[in-house]
């Protein structure tokens, strides 16, 4: 018979959730960012919602294995998006798609030596965007 699982394995650790929530807020600022110098009603705004909104659905996923999923189906999509549009300025979401690896990969109920490195690496690209962009 199988031990039934913990309460505490049941959610998405913290960890995970506050990744996804940095993940998003980069999102939301790149998307504000390209409204302010691009305008409302532009491709490039429309283009940067489409790849972004996504992102923002990340944080409320309950399940590990369903938040999982998500993020590296989201980082997928943003990943691939910004490759391909990477001559029109949304290669500045790749950070973010490598803060949603992150994300999935920071459990520190199953990988405890290596979760805060995982966020480190995770965390630094948008850090150095983010400086670059207000300078």
């Amino acid at each position: 018979m199988s031990e039934p699982a913990r309460p505490d394995e049941d959610r998405v650790h913290g960890v995970q959730r506050a990744l996804a929530v940095i993940a998003a807020l980069d999102a939301a600022f790149l998307m504000a960012t390209a409204i302010h110098h691009a305008g409302w009603h532009t491709y490039l705004t429309e283009m940067a919602l489409g790849i972004a909104l996504p992102v923002l659905a990340t944080p409320f996923f309950r399940r590990p294995y369903a938040f999982f999923g998500a993020c590296t189906a989201v980082a997928s999509w943003v990943a691939v998006c910004s490759l391909g549009l990477s001559t029109l300025g949304v290669f500045a979401l790749w950070p973010t798609a490598a803060l949603l690896v992150a994300a999935a990969l920071a459990d520190p109920r199953r990988r405890p030596d290596g979760v805060w490195l995982i966020c480190f690496f995770g965390v630094l690209p948008r850090l150095a965007t983010v400086w670059a962009v207000v300078h």
